[in-house]
């Protein structure tokens, strides 16, 4: 071991922390070592201005080799950001970014709250399809309002009144009367009191840290990365509010760094995926955090989950616009392509194959005129005398011609099986058939239906019926005809 520098070793190879470092040595005699390396540390430190519990200042360890780790990463997450500013003229990309990366943070985010929530249903909640009625999805719907907010309002100063605002919006409601905790967890005061070993401020100090760190945000000389990670540290670290701290540290740091210059798209950053139960490192680093004041632990653990998902995020951004410039690539029609001369062919004599579905009928004699009989009564819970009847379609409108889905047909399917699978009165053809053609200001048909499912009219009047009755179109009747809108799912 003679000639190696564990200092610098174990600083910036690897920021190991005093319970790790037996086992990186190999021997338990570390306190030499660990002086040396607390010297090393403490020489390449910037002292912040917020402290700990213990009123000790937290620093940031910005040896050569970690700065460069840091700057390393804030010019890839600055990548992302130019890359993604750039998409306003391409709505389509962006979306679909946008509802891939959020589909992943609140993935990330039932995991953290404990929620059971299905593939299909988060998607629906980014849709804005869901129709489930699950009170345990509430923090879910509220997390992704609150990112919506961010993306569109992210400049809102970095105050109580912001965090209040985000509290209410991920809770769903408006009717906060308090904002932080009134009382401390079970046993958490005598844990503090002896080893502040612990994760919770009692409820008397809240407002205190709170202040303190608005002022750090608001006033230190740090780069947003760094400001950003003291907030999604501290807001864990005191644990304000009764429930849902881990979000609302998530949602602070995005703030931080959205107004720091990466703008809406951090909103997509996966801040959520640090967070995850039982990491047991993170814990560690935490717990090391917590001790000694040093934010480095939580810094070079931040970029060392996130940097792999940006990169995700980037090669995804290809992948969607190579996937879309193919969509909207032009075609080449055949009135396009300029004659080729051809040696002249012999045409066969053409024979005509009467089709199985068509049975040639000889010409009928004009009919007599007859009086129009009216539609039978549906069997469906739709009441006849309960269908707003129409002149005409309003100016836009098309019963025949269907709009280009604007989902894949991936995605079609899959909003087809959520359907099914939240409304159990829906059969697997009437969904798959909605989530088709649900285009809102559209009108369809039951020869649409018919068409569409290749089934008997009174399959797909019955079908089109059933739909309107259980909340997906509205019916309405024009002349002697019948035909339905889409209505807007709920939220």
């Amino acid at each position: 071991m003679a000639g190696i520098d564990f200092s610098v070793k174990y600083t910036d190879d690897k920021y190991v922390t005093k319970t790790d470092l037996p086992r990186a040595l190999g021997t338990t005699l570390i306190e030499p070592f660990w002086v040396r390396i607390e010297d090393y540390r403490k020489a390449n430190a910037k002292r912040l201005s917020l402290r700990s519990f213990t009123q000790v200042p937290f620093s940031l360890t910005l040896t050569t080799t970690i700065a460069s780790k840091l700057s390393l990463f804030t010019d890839k997450l600055a990548s992302f950001t130019n890359a993604y500013s750039t998409l306003t003229e391409s709505p389509r990309v962006k979306e679909k970014l946008a509802q891939s990366a959020k589909f992943k943070i609140l993935k990330a985010l039932s995991k953290i709250e404990g929620v059971d929530a299905y593939d299909l249903s988060l998607k629906a909640m980014l849709n804005g399809t869901y129709m489930e009625n699950n009170p345990e999805h509430q923090i879910l719907l509220g997390y992704r309002n609150a990112l919506a907010d961010l993306e569109k309002e992210y400049q809102s100063p970095i105050t109580e009144d912001l965090l209040f605002e985000i509290y209410e919006t991920i809770l769903c409601t408006t009717e906060l009367t308090s904002l932080y905790r009134e009382s401390d967890p079970k046993n958490v005061y005598s844990a503090i009191q002896v080893a502040r070993d612990d994760r919770w401020a009692p409820a008397r100090e809240i407002q205190e840290h709170m202040d303190r760190l608005f002022s750090f945000l608001t006033n230190d000389t740090s780069d947003a990365f760094t400001k950003a990670t003291m907030a999604f540290y501290f807001l864990v670290y005191v644990r304000p509010f009764d429930a849902h701290n881990e979000a609302i540290a998530s949602l602070m740091a995005k703030y931080v760094l959205a107004q720091g210059g990466y703008g809406e798209a951090a909103a997509l950053l996966p801040l959520e995926e640090v967070l995850q139960p039982k990491d047991i490192k993170f814990d560690t680093l935490f717990l090391e955090t917590q001790r000694q004041a040093d934010l480095t632990y939580i810094a070079l653990y931040l970029v060392e989950k996130m940097s792999p998902e940006i990169d995700l995020l980037k090669n995804e951004l290809a992948q969607i616009q190579a996937s879309i410039f193919k969509e909207e690539a032009p075609r080449v029609e055949k009135d396009d392509v300029g004659p080729v001369m051809e040696a002249p062919k012999e045409v066969a004599p053409e024979v005509v194959v009467p089709s199985f579905k068509e049975v040639p009928v000889a010409p009928k004699e004009a009919p007599i005129p007859v009086e129009p009989k009216p539609e039978p009564a549906p069997t469906s819970v739709v009441q006849e005398s309960a269908i707003p009847r129409l002149d005409a379609l309003p100016s836009g409108g098309s019963a025949i011609t269907l709009p280009a889905p604007k989902m894949s047909d991936k995605e079609i399917r899959e909003y087809a099986r959520y359907i099914v699978e939240t409304n159990p009165n829906i059969r697997k053809p009437q969904a798959a058939f909605f989530a088709a053609h649900s285009t809102i200001g559209r009108y369809y048909t039951i020869q649409d239906y018919k068409k569409a499912t290749r089934c008997a009219y009174e399959t797909a009047r019955t079908s089109m019926d059933n739909l309107a009755a259980h909340g997906f179109y509205k019916k309405l009747q024009i002349k002697n005809k019948f035909v339905y809108t889409p209505i807007k799912q709920g939220e």
